[in-house]
């Protein structure tokens, strides 16, 4: 018997947590008998063309010898394929699962996951391709599941026995064989020391991020989430996490993100998590959690402190700063106090810092939405991201959608289309907002200019709400631009700023470009340097500069330290006219190192090169 979980992410770089979770608890709990059984588990990603995922899955199935002959429906195919749903795969899925019925007649589909748990019957009624649904926790739902067509001679038999062994595993519903659903009680929820480390596969840790859990449930039931639905918080145990996390510092995996929902509810266990990742630092694996701010102590914040830049990145969901917002979503925040702990842990220039928002909340209009935005800008995190409600089956703004007046597409992702507090026309100009804050804010690739250019708006919001606008009446949104017509763009739209500030202007968008990368083309707005090659080739042979500025290039040649690092003579201070909004001039000589880049941003390192060098 062949069972295929399959998974359906958004990006090759992903990976899925749960169809790994549920092959390593299966081996391990499935007992063997006469009968050989296999299970694997298989990820491609919803850009991939449907005949290519079809074709794989086929010969997955067809190639381990459980089917003779695809187009023959008389041979009984046994096996079992499971599609893991979310909102960002569940109508690829109900295409692909489709079509594997057409191709595998006898192949039992199942689905689960969080699309289908809240919804299984209907679910069913309108998939006529679907065998059942595995509802809530799976690794002991799939389990039981396996075991049940497995103690039968096929899954044909299984379900001829008028649906007897399907009827004794807790946790799915299902289609008879007379078409009936039959909904069985849920299943007990698990001790998560009994989950099965899920990634003993070396290659799946080379090129994606990978998701771990340390605890499910949440203490929270804010009413757009699904999360708020279990309110019981279970954790493994410390000496299994430290295990766990071992695996992941031993082979040196790039990025791992914690899918815990509150990472830091339990003041003890955070502290101690954190401070075995400072103590078994690899200097390369990062982690990611999600955090709540207000729960950050002081023991905690001093402990983030003393973490190598880069080791940690926290996501904060802020979604709001009005208060009659966050009452109607059920959560409690101060945002003073959010932002004293924002501004505390940037102090330390180490922690990469994520702040979300959420459009189409209830109470929350334009303008609102516009002062949220403000106050979390001024809170300056590493990446803001503007998201929009998305309309859950089994949250409670499901439930209360007819009274906040929530009109929302009815198809995944169920995004807000218009609330009582903000139309569908506001809620696109967001969305411009949201594609040009993704450009100019959250790539990191204009923080210099970015500081310059707020000095002539009174407030953010102006700003990107301006520079969305025109993007859009100049017919430069959806376009993938390349980095330098970014930057050209950008120079074109702040051309309402004083003549006399230009030359400020372009001084500090070449800061940026270089701090980047040692670009190979210059911009045609970036003054000619041809006559300070002599001064610039003299700089690079000064024995001082080389002992103070490029101490990591010590046994480098000249020309191996000219390919990693740039000199740039800039006719003002670039820094401090950013930061004051006046152009302060006078010749201002900048060493851009790309040999040791800012973990946190990927900025090179940079010196100020003094002037008495040059005498």
């Amino acid at each position: 018997m062949k069972a295929l979980l399959i998974a359906l992410n958004a990006k090759y770089i992903h990976s899925c947590l749960a169809i790994h979770s549920l092959k390593a608890y299966a081996l391990d709990h499935i007992v063997h008998t006469a009968q050989d059984i296999s299970i694997d588990a298989v990820e491609y990603t919803i850009n991939q063309p449907l005949d290519d995922i079809l074709g794989d899955i086929c010969d997955r199935i067809f190639r381990s010898g459980h089917c003779a002959c695809a187009h023959d429906a008389s041979l009984n195919t046994d096996c079992l394929i499971a599609f893991s749903c979310y909102i960002w795969n569940i109508e690829y899925v109900k295409k692909l699962a489709l079509l594997v019925h057409y191709a595998i007649p006898h192949a039992k589909i199942w689905v689960g996951g969080p699309e289908v748990s809240y919804c299984a019957e209907s679910f069913l009624l309108e998939n006529q391709s679907i065998t059942g649904v595995m509802t809530g926790e799976g690794e002991a739902v799939f389990t039981a599941l396996v075991q049940a067509y497995f103690n039968n001679e096929s899954l044909s038999a299984a379900l001829a026995k008028h649906s007897a062994p399907l009827k004794t595993v807790p946790g799915i519903v299902f289609r008879s064989e007379n078409d009936q659903i039959i909904t069985n009680p849920p299943a007990k929820l698990l001790d998560l020391d009994t989950l099965i480390f899920p990634y003993p596969d070396q290659t799946l840790l080379e090129h994606h991020i990978l998701y771990y859990e340390s605890s499910r449930g949440c203490p929270f039931g804010c009413s757009y989430c699904l999360s708020s639905i279990d309110r019981r918080v279970r954790f493994k145990s410390l000496p299994k996490v430290y295990q766990e996390l071992t695996y992941f510092l031993d082979q040196r995996v790039p990025l791992v993100k914690f899918v815990d929902r509150t990472f830091n509810c339990d003041h003890k266990r955070t502290l101690a998590i954190w401070q075995f990742l400072k103590d078994h630092d690899n200097g390369v694996t990062r982690f990611h959690f999600e955090v709540t701010a207000e729960l950050l102590n002081d023991e905690e914040l001093a402990l983030l402190a003393t973490l190598r830049p880069g080791l940690v990145q926290l996501e904060i969901g802020v979604q709001s700063a009005n208060q009659d917002t966050l009452s109607a979503i059920d959560r409690k925040q101060d945002v003073a106090h959010l932002a004293r702990i924002t501004e505390q842990i940037h102090k330390g220039k180490n922690i990469h810092q994520h702040l979300d928002l959420i459009a189409g909340l209830p109470y929350e209009n334009l303008e609102s939405f516009s002062r949220s935005f403000d106050i979390v800008y001024r809170m300056q995190p590493d990446q803001l991201q503007l998201g929009f409600l998305k309309v859950l089956q089994g949250s409670k703004m499901h439930r209360l959608r007819d009274e906040y007046g929530l009109i929302y597409r009815p198809w995944p992702p169920y995004e807000v289309i218009s609330t009582k507090w903000i139309s569908a026309d506001e809620l696109l100009l967001l969305k411009t907002v949201e594609e040009v804050v993704e450009t100019y804010y959250n790539s990191g690739q204009f923080q210099t200019t970015l500081t310059y250019l707020m000095h002539f708006f009174s407030r953010p919001w102006d700003f990107f709400l301006r520079l969305a606008t025109w993007m859009k009446e100049n017919g430069h949104l959806g376009i993938s631009h390349n980095r330098l017509q970014k930057y050209e763009l950008l120079r074109k739209f702040a051309d309402m700023i004083p003549e006399s500030d230009i030359q400020a202007l372009d001084a500090i968008l070449l800061f940026d470009l270089y701090l980047r990368e040692k670009i190979k083309t210059r911009p045609v707005w970036a003054p000619d340097q041809t006559s300070q090659k002599k001064r610039i080739s003299s700089l690079y042979a000064n024995e001082e500069i080389r002992h103070n500025y490029l101490s990591d290039f010590k046994d480098d040649t000249t020309r191996q330290i000219r390919h990693e690092t740039h000199i740039e003579i800039f006719p003002i201070d670039v820094l401090n006219t950013a930061e004051t909004g006046t152009m302060i001039t006078g010749e201002q000589i900048l060493l851009f190192s790309y040999r040791q880049k800012n973990p946190l941003d990927g900025a090179a390192d940079t010196a100020v090169i003094a002037p008495a060098y040059e005498s």
